[in-house]
């Protein structure tokens, strides 16, 4: 019973992952609420990136959020610094 646990949990943040990702686009991506001109694969490389930095530094930065306010602006921040994504006129 415990493996089943394990699979449904990992499922389920599969699944949150890529709610995410898709939430971050919708701000950032074209015609977004904030379009910075990033792409599918630009907002899935940030959010690698910064997920990434809370599994090794989250002393520092703080914890996941849950995929709050918080997190997305954090995600940006690696848009604009890391990937170049510039807002849009």
């Amino acid at each position: 019973m415990r493996d089943d646990l394990l699979v449904d949990q990992f499922i389920q943040a599969a699944y949150d992952a890529v709610s995410f990702i898709h939430y971050i686009e919708d701000f950032y991506g074209k015609d977004g609420l904030c379009d910075i001109g990033a792409t599918l694969e630009d907002c899935k490389e940030a959010c690698i990136v910064y997920l990434t930095a809370l599994a090794t530094n989250g002393e520092k930065l703080g914890a996941w959020g849950d995929g709050d306010t918080v997190d997305r602006e954090r995600v940006r921040l690696v848009l604009e610094k890391v990937l170049n994504c510039t807002e849009r006129q």
